[in-house]
């Protein structure tokens, strides 16, 4: 193993970390200056992490002590108050997935969740202030609007500045009166919940254009967490105004705890066992099934001897963010040419899925249900393929409460077709681009089928009836974008013009797009397309037994995706062709004759057909 962190050197016992140990303790031997290779660099990063996960058990007696002392806390506010109660004093409180609440940057800028003075994860008394706060604000700012039409900003402000405190109010008012005090993970529930997460934003804006590429970054978690909060009335704080901030708390964790709670995070399931859903209806719920390379959360890294690197297996876990970002791609490809580039990076696609740059929080959530991954990562030649599964939900996000209901009414129509389209496009996580296949080298099943299980009505059986569904959901989208974005009409039948966007990878539905349906006998062990696409795009193999596939064809991994996605569809497949011209025309022709009958176009260079 290369020069690394002291806390990896498993041979030498007098430097192990003791199992209390926080994960602060780890990353302070983060650093590493010798380290030239950033392959090896970023290995070793995630490996101190997924070192500090896996001793994270440890920290049970600790939560343990924060439990106890937290009675003889509340035990000293009850003597002195004599309606308090613990039943109304303490909330437990337990997320079903992940949670991010903190930010703060350790070394190698990775991003810590919050932790307390011994380096063990909380959840800071200023975060839940916070939720109490913006929920009472949502609360009497919807009041407002009903009974004025308007919101008196300044008038609402000093009314929860009542409960909350503020420093340009009277004197009486300017200390909250409810103490909010730090949450901690409860010791008994504690099961090494600390966990590696990653985030890998491939697309991204540059200069008005999408690059591609890479950029995966570990961080640190809490998954399956549950924990108490607090809360204590001041001298001057009443009854009813302690009930009104507790009521207020419960209602802000309804929408959820920390950051990227519009990507699943954060969710609240349970508040003093009491199950507990947002208050929005769902736009959409898409029962699913995912075989083939599955959502993976992060690589779990061992050092080969052998080979003198670290060799990594995928964590397979059911992400939301996968869908939403993967909504998102498609949202861009559907409206990019149609809509000013510009106006699709700084207004429509981060005022629906949220974005940095313009920082906005997105009006639509996603989230799922039930999500269920194979207990093992590994692919077995001989065995069945793994199989993820659950429920997508897509919901209105607080920030919805800005829109008009003309904006939500199209909102909520335009996502209900382009969840139809990316179910029925290709499919999500790893090898979306492709359907599943099985091979004779690792890995030995590659490509992904995903399937709605509840959701959507019965899939079409005949050629014509599948196209008629997609021109159905085609015209429907973008008839809801031309009534989101006021572009009216959107010229989908008539392509008159080129399009001169200058995306570098051309994945836009425009001109040089084509998208077919097609059917036909399997080649060897792969649907008809996909195996007719690898005929055409067969090199050779590499003196490894690795096989070569033309990059024009098949994309190549410097960094250049596929440019033909297949979807496969029961006995037929639709094929998305981006930039259908040279190599991928002549695809095209070959595609068209092989098929025979069996070939149907939805889009081409006239457009919608």
């Amino acid at each position: 193993m290369p020069e690394t962190s002291k806390w990896l050197e498993s041979y030498n016992p007098q430097i192990q970390p003791d199992n209390t140990a926080g994960f602060v303790e780890y990353l302070r031997w983060m650093c590493l200056p010798n380290a030239e290779d950033d392959a090896i660099k970023n290995a070793l990063k995630t490996k101190v992490l997924q070192e500090a996960a896996q001793k994270s058990s440890g920290y049970r007696s600790y939560y343990e002590t924060r439990d106890r002392y937290l009675d003889e806390i509340l035990d000293n506010a009850i003597v002195k108050t004599p309606w308090l109660t613990k039943e109304n004093s303490v909330l437990t409180v337990q997320c079903d997935w992940r949670v991010r609440v903190g930010g703060q940057r350790g070394p190698e800028s990775i991003l810590l969740p919050a932790f307390d003075a011994v380096g063990m994860p909380c959840f800071p008394s200023s975060t839940l202030r916070g939720v109490a706060r913006a929920a009472a604000m949502r609360e009497r700012c919807d009041t407002a609007i009903s009974e004025l039409g308007r919101v008196p900003t300044q008038q609402v402000e000093q009314e929860i500045a009542c409960y909350f405190g503020a420093l340009d109010v009277p004197e009486e008012h300017q200390a909250g009166k409810v103490i909010f005090l730090d949450a901690y993970p409860t010791g008994k529930q504690w099961r090494s919940n600390l966990a590696v997460d990653m985030a890998n934003n491939i697309w991204k804006w540059e200069r008005g254009e999408l690059k591609y590429q890479s950029n995966p970054n570990v961080f640190l978690s809490l998954k399956n967490v549950t924990f108490r909060i607090a809360l204590c009335p001041t001298v001057r704080c009443s009854q009813a105004a302690f009930l009104q901030v507790r009521q207020w708390l419960i209602e802000g964790l309804q929408e959820g705890l920390g950051s990227q709670v519009n990507s699943g995070y954060g969710a609240v399931n349970k508040v003093n066992k009491q199950v507990i859903s947002s208050k929005s209806s769902p736009i959409c719920e898409i029962s699913f099934k995912l075989t083939g390379q599955l959502i993976h959360s992060y690589q779990f890294l061992q050092w080969n001897e052998e080979k003198a690197k670290f060799v990594g297996e995928s964590e397979p876990e059911v992400r939301p963010i996968a869908f939403k970002s993967m909504l998102r791609y498609w949202f861009r490809v559907l409206s990019l040419g149609f809509v000013a580039s510009a106006d699709v990076q700084t207004r429509w696609e981060p005022m629906l899925f949220g974005g940095i740059d313009p920082q906005m929080q997105g009006v639509l959530r996603f989230t799922i249900a039930n999500g269920r991954s194979p207990r093992t990562r590994v692919q077995a030649q001989n065995a069945a393929c793994l199989k993820q599964s659950g429920a997508l939900c897509v919901e209105f996000s607080p920030e919805a409460r800005s829109l008009s209901q003309s904006q939500c009414n199209a909102i909520q129509a335009l996502m209900k077709h382009l969840t139809w389209l990316m179910f029925h496009l290709g499919g999500v996580g790893q090898g979306a681009r492709r359907p599943l296949y099985q091979r004779s080298e690792q890995p030995f099943y590659r490509g992904a089928t995903l399937e709605a299980t509840q959701g959507f009505s019965a899939s079409p059986t005949t050629l014509e009836h599948w196209h008629t569904c997609f021109k159905t959901e085609l015209q429907g989208f973008y008839q809801q974008l031309s009534q989101l974005t006021g572009i009216t009409p959107l010229p989908i039948q008539n392509l008159a013009t080129p399009y001169d966007g200058q995306l570098p990878t051309h994945e836009v539905l425009r001109q040089n797009c084509c998208m077919v349906l097609c059917g036909g006998a399997p080649i060897g062990n792969k649907c008809f397309s996909l195996g007719l696409l690898h005929q055409e795009a067969f090199l050779g193999t590499n003196g490894k037994g690795r096989n070569l596939y033309d990059s024009e064809l098949c994309g190549d991994s410097q960094q250049n995706p596929s440019p033909i996605w297949i979807k496969e569809l029961g006995e037929y497949q639709v094929a998305t062709i981006f930039n259908c011209t040279g190599k991928r025309r002549d695809f095209l022709n070959t595609l068209r004759t092989q098929a025979n009958t069996n070939y149907q176009e939805i889009w081409g260079n006239r457009g919608l057909i």
